[in-house]
C-alpha cells in the first residue's frame, strides 16, 4: 500500500537527540518500537473504522516492522464527518499523539479543515502525516501568502497525501457535471474557497453567476446539513441541473 511505504520513510525522522527531543522536535523515539496512530472520525464506525482496518491490515501486511522496528498502533477520535468541529478538537487529538514519545507518524486528517490545526502541530513535533483526504492545495504549494511553508514550523515538510489535491478534484468535479453551463455554490471558509476560486478558473467561459441558467451546480464545503439544505433548495429550483458533490461530503454522508 502507498501509505505503507510512505510509513516506511518516517523511520529515517527517529535520528538523533534526547528523549524531550522526541516531543519536541522528532528526535530518537527511546527502545525498539514505534508507534503509528490513526487519527480519525469516530474510529468504530463508518469510515473511521474503514481507516483503522486499512491501517491495520498494511502494519499485518509488513509483519508488523518497519527496518529494525516493531510497530504498535493506536487510533483515536479526530472529530466528526460532515459538521464544522472548531479547531481545539484537532488540537486536542494532536496533543494527545505528540505526548507519545513512541510516535513516529499519524494516518489521519480526514478533513482539510482538520489539517490547518493538527499539520503544523505535527510538523513541530517532527512527526509524519499521511492524510488521505486533506486536499487543500496551499499544504504543498504556493495558493496564499506563505504557503506552503506557514505549515512547516520545523522548516521540513512531514506531510503526504494518499489522494490529488483540491486542483485536480476540481478538474473531476467538472467533468463529473458535464459540457454543459455550471454554476457554483461554495461554503464560506479556507480550504471551501480555494476550491471555489480554482473551479472558477478552470470553468472558464463555461461559469454562469445564476444557478437557474446552470446544466450543473457543483456544491463545494464539508457541512451534510448545510449540503442537503441546498440540494433540496436547487432540486424545486432547477430540477433538471445535476449537482455535484466533492469527496469530503460523499465520505460523510448521502446528501440527496
Amino acid at each position: 500500500m502507498r501509505a505503507l511505504a510512505v510509513l516506511a520513510a518516517a523511520v529515517a525522522l527517529a535520528g538523533c537527540g534526547t528523549e524531550r527531543d522526541s516531543v519536541m522536535a522528532g528526535g530518537r523515539v527511546v527502545g525498539d518500537n514505534l508507534t503509528v496512530y490513526a487519527s480519525v472520525p469516530d474510529p468504530a464506525r463508518g469510515v473511521g473504522r474503514d481507516m483503522v482496518d486499512a491501517s491495520k491490515l498494511a502494519i499485518a501486511q509488513a509483519d508488523g516492522n518497519v527496518g529494525d522496528f516493531g510497530i504498535n498502533f493506536v487510533a483515536i477520535d479526530e472529530g466528526s464527518l460532515g459538521t464544522p468541529d472548531p479547531p481545539r478538537v484537532a488540537g486536542a487529538a494532536a496533543e494527545e499523539v505528540i505526548r507519545d514519545t513512541q510516535v513516529i507518524a499519524v494516518v489521519g486528517a480526514v478533513r482539510s479543515d482538520t489539517a490547518l490545526t493538527s499539520l503544523p502541530l505535527f510538523n513541530a513535533a517532527g512527526l509524519l502525516l499521511v492524510s488521505p483526504g486533506a486536499g487543500y492545495a496551499g499544504f504543498t504549494d504556493a495558493v496564499a501568502a506563505g504557503e506552503p511553508e506557514r505549515w512547516y514550523p520545523s522548516g521540513r515538510r512531514t506531510f503526504a497525501r494518499v489522494i490529488e489535491d483540491d486542483v485536480v478534484q476540481a478538474r473531476a468535479l467538472l467533468r463529473a457535471a458535464g459540457r454543459g453551463r455550471v454554476a457554483i455554490e461554495g461554503e464560506v471558509g479556507k480550504v471551501a474557497s480555494e476550491q471555489v476560486e480554482a473551479l472558477q478558473e478552470i470553468a472558464g467561459d463555461r461559469l454562469v453567476e445564476d444557478v437557474r441558467r446552470a446544466d450543473a451546480v457543483i456544491y463545494v464545503g464539508s457541512d451534510v446539513e448545510n449540503a442537503r439544505g441546498v440540494a433540496e433548495s436547487l432540486t424545486r429550483e432547477v430540477p433538471r441541473a445535476r449537482l455535484v458533490f466533492g469527496d469530503e461530503l460523499t465520505r460523510a454522508a448521502p446528501v440527496t
